[in-house]
């Protein structure tokens, strides 16, 4: 139970380190002066409901869709001002729906994200399932890696937190139009929480979990992840020669090492 709780701590910091990469770039690029009613509104009660989640958590069991509905309270104004602009067609449900969504975005990026990865150390420590942690901890790695990557290649001034939503859907849009993925390696801090994460998680997956849920023998699951490095450098190597499409270099690794896995582990997990 102490590798766990060790492993957990350590993975929750590096995934801090990554966000405090990311506030620290928008401290530099951010205009905070003229924050709007809305973005106003929407910061504070966000900060509110995240306090009243983390209060309440600490003595009793929420049922893990009492914060989803919490923290998406702004989506659910979006049918109501959707039905008046289709009805009335005043452009100003149409400004203030957008207002909306995008204050939400940033002010997710800015608040919601730190809680993100405490209740990432919670579930760490206490879940049983190795799998499901797995799988919340790609989800956390790969949306802190992208926010730090958000803001490292521009030097524009954003404008509150609806300049940061827009800043942000437009960025997403633009890497998965042209399958481009610039990533911020270039800075210690980065690399050294990737791979302080990489770490807590094999150390969490070989040592401090009880229960692996699988037959393999422990060898062939640390093989899992030495094939899945040796597959992609052999493939990205062969693949950069004709194609920079990121998404066919990143795609068929992963293929090849389901087939490789299913074909070797048949009947054992």
């Amino acid at each position: 139970m102490k590798v766990r709780t060790v492993t957990a701590i350590t993975s929750a910091l590096a995934l801090g380190l990554l966000y405090f990469v990311f506030l620290q770039r928008l401290l530099v690029v951010e205009n905070w002066s003229a924050l709007t009613t809305v973005e106003l509104w929407v910061f504070w009660s966000m900060l509110l409901r995240i306090a009243l989640v983390v209060g309440l958590g600490r003595k009793y069991q929420i049922p893990a869709l009492v914060p989803i509905i919490l923290f998406s309270i702004e989506s659910l104004l979006i049918p109501p001002l959707i039905i008046m602009l289709a009805f009335t067609g005043n452009p100003a449900y149409g400004t203030t729906m957008s207002a909306i969504l995008t204050s939400w975005i940033g002010v997710c990026a800015v608040l919601l994200s730190p809680y993100l990865i405490y209740d990432f150390g919670k579930y760490a420590r206490s879940d049983p399932s190795l799998w499901g942690i797995f799988f919340l901890a790609i989800l956390e790695f790969t949306y802190n890696l992208f926010m730090t990557t958000l803001l490292s290649n521009t030097t524009r001034q954003i404008n509150g937190f609806i300049g940061l939503g827009s800043y942000f859907i437009l960025s997403l849009k633009t890497y998965v139009s042209s399958s481009a993925s610039q990533f911020s390696t270039e800075t210690l801090l980065v690399t050294g929480a990737s791979l302080i994460f990489f770490v807590s998680m094999l150390a969490l997956a070989t040592l401090g979990h009880e229960l692996l849920e699988t037959n393999l023998s422990l060898r062939n699951v640390l093989l899992v992840p030495i094939l899945a490095i040796i597959v992609l450098l052999l493939w990205t190597v062969s693949a950069v020669s004709f194609t920079s499409n990121m998404i066919y270099v990143l795609s068929v690794p992963v293929f090849v090492l389901a087939f490789i896995v299913w074909g070797g582990t048949r009947g054992k997990a």
